[in-house]
Order: structure tokens, then sequence, then C-alpha cells
């Protein structure tokens, strides 16, 4: 079974995506400063252990896969495009919080960091700070490669683009054609007509 560390984890979709593809996981740890989206997240996973908005700093915590979509909004169009860098005090720049978690655990890492963020982190005014992000990773025998993936590729009725970058230890890079042909063959036509 996977174990999992979800950073700034909404409601929970990368875990209802390992689950809805039939991979046995379980959230080690699960952080999120909105309340609404906790009391989803509980509802969502009843059953499981229940939540509440915390911090895991100095926690000694072994997650196989450590998830985080840090805040969006400071690099988003749709936001004041404030940006990420370190110690700027915008809420998009709490991704440098997952880059620490991931140096004070130590010797031992996670086997596979994913972030998934909004397209402008690779815009002209943004990318500094995903180069940055990249490279910290590379530091620390991280292996990164991203794409810009759309919901709609993936049989879901939203133009949805995010960015995801797929940092692997000591590994190779993720393959994101072998993931968008899976996505093709299982929704042909897609973007396009939609099944009923």
């Amino acid at each position: 079974m996977l174990k999992i560390l979800e950073l700034f984890g909404g409601i929970g979709s990368p875990r209802v995506a390992l689950r809805n593809l039939g991979i046995p996981v379980k959230s080690i740890d699960y952080v999120e400063i909105d309340e609404k989206a906790v009391r989803s997240y509980n509802a969502i996973f009843r059953g499981d252990l229940s939540y509440k908005a915390q911090d895991v700093r100095g926690w000694n915590l072994k997650p196989d896969i450590l998830i985080h979509g840090s805040p969006c909004q400071d690099f988003s169009i749709a936001g004041r495009q404030c940006g990420a860098d370190p110690n700027s005090g915008t809420r998009s720049s709490l991704m440098w919080e997952t880059i620490s978690i991931v140096r004070n655990m130590g010797l031992w890492k996670p086997r596979i960091i994913i972030w998934e963020n909004v397209k402008n982190v690779r815009s002209r005014y943004m990318v500094h700070n995903h180069e940055r992000y990249m490279s910290e990773l590379e530091q620390m025998g991280y292996i990164s490669s991203y794409a810009l993936l759309d919901a709609r590729d993936f049989g879901l009725p939203q133009a949805r683009k995010r960015i995801f970058t797929v940092s692997i230890l000591g590994g190779k890079e993720f393959d994101f054609t072998h993931l968008k042909k899976k996505a093709n063959d299982q929704y042909p036509g897609f973007p396009g007509k939609r099944p009923c």
C-alpha cells in the first residue's frame, strides 16, 4: 500500500484519483488550512482518520509519495500575479515550505513528489520560480519533468489546464506521453464530442 502525504490538500482530489485507479493508498497525513475543504475531505474519506487544519513541520513522516498543490492565486492570471519568490509572503510562495519539509526529512526522502498548479507558473514572469523549484529538488537527488494537462483529455467535462510536475528520487523523467496516450485510448476523440 502506498503511503501519501497531502500538503495543501484541498478536498483530496489526488487521493481520489489514486483510489479510482485501483491503487491501494493510505494518507499518513493531510494538511489544509481551509476549514470547508477539510470538512469536505473528511466527508469524502469518512471511515478513515479525521483531520483538522494543521502543520507537519518537525514531524517524522515517511511517505512514499508527497503530493502538493500549493496556493495558485499569486501565480494566476485571475489573481494579481504577485509571484512566489521565497520569503515574499505570498500564498503561492508556500511551495518553498514543501522544499523545506523534504529537505528536513534527512536521509529518507519520498520516492515521488507531485506538484500541480495553474499553467501560468510557466509564464515569463513566473517561470523562474518553477525552474528554481525543480533545481532545488535536483540538488536533493530528484529528476523532475512537467507537462500541461487538460482535464478534458481525461474524461472530465471541464476545460481545466494545469501544470503537473513529477519528481522522481534517483530515477528518470516521468513519461507524460504514455499518460496522454492512455487518456486518448480511453477517451477517443477528446477533446471534442463528449460521450453521453
